[in-house]
């Protein structure tokens, strides 16, 4: 079935919202439902007409449905079950839009508009005043804030403490829905809004005051057509007031008690009109429109001009109340000022000089602007979690890095284009060539027999002293990877030519290749000694195992299903002395003698990509992948941390095995773009809260079900490499990353709950609740089922009661055809049969041996002296029943007569009715298609009677 599925961007304006989600039809489903449901509507309803139409006679016979057979009953209930199923099944949920948006460009702006306030609310979300509407940011997605009405220019945004969002523009004063995305007219008689602060909002017609749910005019002038009354700006004082600039004039309002203070401003300083105002202590720092700032000291009343920018065109003021003043110019950018140096100490110039407003955002440390007819910009927030590696002019992060090797006070780097040997201690950088090297590429570098010894790609080993002298140590052949025996006694090398082991002397001890082992002749990626003097050697295509018993490395003798199948294997010694390898993403653990291992299923937890390296340190385990740095606790599943670009990080793509700990705890790690240090300061701060939460930038809802959602980061930093941890309904944890549409299963009817934080940072997380309900369209679909079920078992209870008696009816009359004929020869008349009847009745009155439960009819027919013969006839043909029944009718009446006979009172309901002979297992089936009822109730309803 064709499923219609619809995308809507979430902006929640807290971190907790309530969604209620109904069912919906797509066009597909309705049409495909409504001929399913109509067919069989049509064919039941038409059967039991047809059943009630020929009065069960002829129908039942033909319908199927209606048949008796325990079958064709199950098939019916299936039937009406497999409707209920399919239509339900049918009906597709969509959700109600929290919010609609349009994504109308990326970080750097909003298109051709022109941005006159940037608001930021109580949770962290983005408004922007433009020339075409109200919009919102979160990031990484604009929403545009639909109107029914044309809105003009929004010049002013606040929330109240309500939490409503208003904004002003030419046309009124509107409110911002933030469940619907849509503006609502308020006020009807306030036009032209350029200012909102709390309670109050200002305009060209003057200024209002909010009282209850009313907004009342509070004039300035006493003409209340005076330009004077036109209100510019509005900030408040921190003491239950509040600034008021009009086009000439300061006013200072006292809300209590809504007294007004006014204060001209000297021509000699001010020759146009006030544009904008801002408090910062005791001084109130003002905007003209081309007369650049002035500042009026609300204690003296005194004027001065304010630090002189290029452009006299103040278009914004706004400030962090404390020390600095963020000032916006048309013509010459953005400006920071310290008022307390009465200095500029950071200019800013974006896309445009015409910046209408500008202002800094102390949580975050980011500042934002807002351009003329340029949109929309700010900076990114990062998290500067790890520091980059530079000595004097070198700078790593412009290198193409690949190996690194610390001690003391010496650094050796090694990159594809060379190597570098720095000495700290005396401030020098030696720079060594590829063609002084010998090669370009650097794969490994290790401190062994005090000096260096570099491995390189293309061409053997190198020695590297500290002072800067190199020397030939293996002149040809391909090297990936040193390490040092754990005794520090002998230095292991792999690489194109095998395995060789070389003693402090630098001699080769031990050499192993195609020709006296079982290595293959194929590149080796890696080789970790352990402690036992056995080598793990991985190749391209497998595991080696040196075994210093034989004195060989063997690629055999490895347990069943061992993972010395799996190609590039690198290796790593465990937090408990056991071996780490991997391969790409795929993380395998085992003891040193091989005896015990296991997948650990790292990429299915944590999608980290290819691993590079993997270091127990500090407590944890530190992972560098190809999708950053992650650390976790010990069992690999739980307190995980990741780091990616936007934590600082040059490139989230780490080298292999390029990762060391130095004596003073720093941790130095190698990416593809420079060298990173966490010093142990830094590594304190890992675990610090982030003052964000996460949103959902997206949601997607695909046929019956919540399909996806895109989560994001509510910081405006850079969000590509972020990772998200989320859970459904309390279930498993699950993993995504920044920019993906995370698909979720089938959710059933009823309350669900979403979880999503930061990995690492459960204090970022939000919650989406909705309830998953069926609509009035299911609950009327629901009723037409349980209707037609009803009319289906209603029709089939009385057809199976006709039919029963139709067959009782038959079968009764066959009985009297099988016993006319039976009796046709010696057939008694009417009068003989009653004579024989009452012949009966009176010897059973004097003889009653119906108490003899073995009672026959022949017995009987020789008591009274008859034919046995015509003594059956007179039972089936003149009374209408058979020769038992009539017996056990009159030992009922005889077990009637005694149960109220006081003589018979000691005895039980079972021995009494055996005295007139009824069997007890026939007995109360007996009592029961007598008299309707078990002996019991009977015996009950006659003491009653006689009470």
């Amino acid at each position: 079935m064709l499923k219609l599925s619809q995308s809507y961007h979430l902006f929640s304006p807290t971190p907790n919202f309530l969604q209620v989600l109904w069912f919906g039809q797509s066009v597909m489903d309705y049409f495909f439902v409504t001929l399913f449901v109509l067919n069989h509507l049509t064919k039941l309803f038409f059967d039991s007409y047809l059943i009630f139409r020929t009065k069960y006679l002829v129908f039942l016979g033909k319908c199927p449905i209606f048949a008796t057979t325990k079958e064709n009953s199950t098939k019916m209930l299936r039937l009406t079950i497999f409707i209920a199923l399919f239509c339900a099944m049918s009906l597709t949920l969509q959700a109600q839009p929290l919010r609609y948006s349009d994504q109308l460009t990326s970080y750097d702006g909003l298109g051709h508009e022109t941005v006159f306030k940037i608001y930021k609310d109580k949770s962290g979300l983005i408004w922007l005043a433009t020339n075409k509407g109200v919009r919102s940011y979160n990031g990484h997605t604009v929403a545009r804030v639909e109107s029914k009405q044309e809105t003009g220019f929004i010049l002013a945004l606040c929330e109240t403490d309500e939490d409503k969002l208003l904004a002003g523009s030419t046309t009124g004063l509107y409110e911002v829905d933030r469940q619907d995305y849509t503006l609502r007219r308020i006020a009807p008689e306030i036009e032209d809004v350029t200012a909102i602060c709390g309670p109050l909002v200002g305009g060209s017609g003057g200024l209002w005051m909010k009282q209850g749910y009313d907004y009342t005019p509070l004039p300035i002038e006493s003409s209340v057509i005076s330009r004077g009354n036109s209100v510019t700006d509005i900030a408040p004082d921190g003491k239950k007031g509040a600034w008021v600039s009009t086009q000439r004039r300061l006013v200072h309002l006292s809300l209590p008690d809504g007294k007004m203070d006014k204060y001209s401003l000297p021509d000699s300083l001010m020759l146009h009109n006030i544009r904008c105002i801002a408090l910062i202590g005791e001084n109130l720092h003002i905007g003209t429109r081309n007369d650049g700032l002035l500042v009026f000291n609300t204690r003296t009343h005194e004027t001065r001009r304010g630090v002189r920018v290029p452009s006299r065109v103040i278009t914004d003021l706004n400030t962090d109340g404390k020390r600095f003043l963020y000032v916006s110019t048309d013509g010459s950018g953005a400006y920071t000022i310290d008022t307390h140096t009465q200095t500029i100490v950071a200019e800013h110039h974006g896309k445009t000089d015409a910046v209408y407003t500008f202002n800094h955002d102390p949580q975050l440390g980011i500042d934002y602007y807002g351009y003329y007819l340029e949109g929309f910009s700010h900076q990114l927030t990062v998290r500067q979690m790890v520091g980059l590696y530079r000595f004097g002019s070198l700078d790593t992060t412009t290198l193409p890095t690949r190996s690194l090797c610390r001690h003391s006070h010496w650094m050796v780097i090694g990159t594809r284009k060379g190597l570098y040997l720095i000495d700290e201690a005396a401030s020098t950088t030696r720079y060594i060539s590829p063609e002084e090297l010998g090669a370009s590429i650097v794969t490994d570098i290790e401190f062994f027999a005090d000096q260096f010894i570099v491995a390189t790609y293309e061409s053997g080993l190198r020695r590297l002293t500290p002072q800067g002298e190199l020397l030939p140590l293996v002149e040809d052949g391909s090297f990936s990877s040193l390490r040092i025996s754990p005794d520090g006694k002998f230095l292991c090398v792999a690489g194109n030519m095998g395995v060789t082991i070389f003693n402090t002397q630098l001699d080769i001890v031990q050499q192993f290749n195609s020709k006296n082992s079982e290595l293959t002749d194929e590149y080796l990626t890696d080789i970790l000694p352990d402690p036992t003097g056995k080598a793990w050697v991985g190749s391209l295509s497998r595991l080696y195992l040196y075994d210093p018993v034989m004195q060989t490395v063997q690629a055999s003798g490895f347990p069943q299903d061992f993972f010395n199948q799996a190609p590039s294997l690198h290796f790593a010694t465990a937090a408990d002395g056991d071996i780490l390898a991997w391969s790409g993403n795929r993380l395998y653990k085992a003891k040193m003698d091989c005896s015990d291992y296991a997948e650990i299923p790292l990429y299915q937890r944590f999608h980290m990509g290819d691993i590079a390296f993997i270091r127990w340190m500090k407590g944890k385990y530190w992972i560098g992948t190809s999708q950053g740095l992650f650390i976790v606790n010990k069992d690999f599943t739980t307190g995980a941390l990741h780091l990616s670009e936007a934590d600082g990080l040059p490139s989230p793509r780490f080298q292999n095995q390029e990762c060391m700990q130095t004596s003073d705890g720093t941790i130095w790690m190698v990416t593809e773009r420079g060298i990173v240090t966490i010093s142990p300061e830094q590594q304190r701060h890992l675990y610090d809260s982030i003052d964000a939460h996460v949103v959902m930038n997206s949601t997607e809802w695909d046929g019956s079900r919540l399909a996806a959602f895109q989560p994001l980061l509510l910081n405006y930093s850079h969000d590509l490499g972020k990772m998200y941890e989320y859970t459904l309904d309390q279930g498993d944890t699950l993993l995504c990353t920044d920019g993906e549409m995370v698909s979720l299963p089938w959710q059933h009817w009823g309350r669900h709950r979403l979880t999503v934080w930061l990995m690492g940072h459960p204090e970022t997380q939000t919650q989406l609740t909705y309830w998953y309900l069926p609509s009035p369209l299911f609950w009327a679909i629901s009723v037409i089922i349980l209707l037609l079920a009803l009319t289906i078992w209603l029709a089939r209870h009385e057809a199976v009661q006709t039919y029963k008696s139709q067959m009782e009816a038959h079968r009764r009359r066959v009985e009297a055809e099988r016993l006319a004929k039976m009796y046709e020869r010696q057939r008694l008349t009417d009068e003989e049969c009653a004579t024989l009847y009452k012949k009966v009745e009176d010897y059973l009155a004097a003889q009653p041996c119906y108490t003899n439960p073995n009672l026959r009819i022949a017995d009987l027919a020789d008591a009274i002296g008859v034919h046995q013969a015509k003594l059956s006839q007179v039972f089936s043909i003149h009374a209408h029943t058979s020769f038992a029944d009539y017996i056990n009718r009159r030992r009922i009446d005889e077990f009637k007569r005694r149960a109220t006979d006081p003589r018979y009172s000691q005895y039980a309901t079972v021995a009494l009715a055996e005295m007139c002979g009824l069997k007890k297992s026939a007995f109360f089936a007996a009592f029961k298609k007598y008299e309707g009822c078990t002996p019991a109730e009977w015996l009950e309803r006659e003491r009653g009677e006689k009470d």
